[in-house]
């Protein structure tokens, strides 16, 4: 890695001729790459065109928006419905068949889905350019968050689960109505991802104020991955397949006594996402990123499955997003959107279209997110369980589900957004 200690300013520029009509976001090209979160903020970018009217000579002619941050955006939302696919078909399978290997690796292969997530979230929050208030992180962002989460708790609890997935008219009892407003609270299932944003959201401040010291970040982002990742595997490793537990004491150290962490270890990803897409990697560095990224992905299935077969009985234990293997593909894989993606989305930039499209899903998105577990059981019910499991060979039927799941979400978020209130909570 590079010795890059400085961030060039970026400058945006909001482009809106219509409602409805394509935004693109501007900004200066640098070697520090783009801040692109999940969540889009229409205020920030509105407060950036100020900015940019007031100043009009810092822009240059070759100013460009980022593409290769959106394109690894969609990618990971794309990610997280093929292990959700994977996961509807898992517990059905007979273990130790063609049909369960299959469904397995590719859920492993998926695991760096909600990483990549994070990573980017750190490029847009954690730059020392972006100033942002108590006041502002809690009215404007966590704010906005926590009326998705509501929203889509709600919709889960009640429409999802009593209305899709049962029956119509729904059945209401008091053991019913205490389980919807439990699961409201605590969150169904890929909801969990916005709480936690909200708990990234509130240290933040506490982590900006270390950032502008790029070796205490360095320091702090390998103190987390080594206590948290590194260190925890290994000594998973050696009991599960040595079968020693002379170790044990220690790892219980490190993994419970030693409790250095703020926000879990997803802390990790937030701090390498900045670190990575502000710094210019030399040529050996990227392609060693690459092979580490590599072994990373390939260790998921491998790890999963050995275990998985050393127990008799289908396992997810090493498909956690905290696995030191998932760091590595997450990194490589982050490394490899900067840089090859982006080298290629370069040669066709010129091709509007082609922006307009990466532009639009990069902003649908977080709802795609948000919709995708639903469509995901409408078209498990309607397949009666057996489109990948049994009718077709999982190697094909995985991603081509994925791809139809995915394909109905982009269509039903940009529908859903040209309604004010959907625009807010997707």
């Amino acid at each position: 890695m590079s010795n890059n200690n400085a961030l060039i300013p970026e400058y945006n520029l909001r482009n809106e001729k219509s409602k409805n009509s394509l935004n693109i976001q501007i900004e200066e090209e640098t070697t520090n790459g783009s801040c692109i979160s999940l969540i889009n903020d229409k205020n920030e970018e509105k407060e950036e065109e100020i900015i940019v009217k007031k100043k009009p000579s810092r822009l240059t002619h070759n100013t460009k928006r980022v593409l290769w941050a959106d394109c690894l955006r969609i990618y990971a939302c794309f990610l997280v419905i093929l292990t959700h696919v994977c996961g509807y078909y898992t517990n059905e399978l007979v273990f130790n068949t063609y049909n369960w290997y299959v469904i397995k690796a590719y859920n492993g292969l998926s695991r760096p889905c909600v990483p990549f997530f994070v990573m980017i979230s750190g490029m847009f929050f954690l730059k020392p350019s972006k100033k942002i208030t108590l006041k502002q992180m809690y009215s404007k962002y966590i704010l906005r968050i926590f009326k998705s989460y509501v929203f889509w708790s709600l919709f889960y609890n009640i429409i999802n689960n009593h209305i899709i997935v049962n029956k119509f008219p729904p059945e209401f009892n008091k053991e019913i109505l205490n389980d919807i407003y439990v699961n409201t609270i605590l969150g169904y299932g890929h909801l969990w991802y916005l709480p936690f944003c909200i708990g990234l959201y509130m240290v933040t401040p506490i982590l900006k104020l270390i950032i502008p010291d790029r070796k205490m970040t360095w320091y702090m982002a390998l103190l987390f991955c080594l206590i948290s990742q590194f260190i925890p595997e290994v000594f998973d490793i050696i009991h599960h397949f040595c079968g020693t537990n002379i170790l044990e004491p220690i790892r219980k150290f490190f993994t419970q006594s030693l409790t250095v962490e703020m926000a879990g270890s997803f802390t990790t990803y937030y701090l390498l996402g900045y670190l990575f897409s502000t710094q210019k990697l030399k040529k050996s560095q990227i392609y060693l990123c690459y092979v580490l990224g590599f072994i990373g992905a390939i260790l998921s299935p491998i790890l999963g499955l050995l275990y998985s077969y050393k127990l008799g009985k289908g396992n997810t234990y090493y498909f956690n997003f905290n696995c030191f293997h998932i760091c590595m593909a997450t990194v490589g894989g982050f490394v490899f959107f900067k840089y090859t993606v982006n080298d290629y989305i370069e040669k066709i930039r010129n091709k509007k279209w082609v922006v307009k499209i990466i532009c639009h899903l990069s902003e649908w998105s977080f709802g795609i997110y948000l919709l995708h577990i639903s469509i995901n059981k409408c078209v498990y019910l309607i397949s009666d369980t057996k489109i990948s499991a049994q009718m077709f060979n999982p190697l094909f039927a995985v991603p081509v589900e994925s791809i139809i799941i995915f394909v109905i979400c982009v269509i039903l978020t940009y529908l859903l957004r040209l309604i004010p209130f959907f625009r807010v909570v997707t």
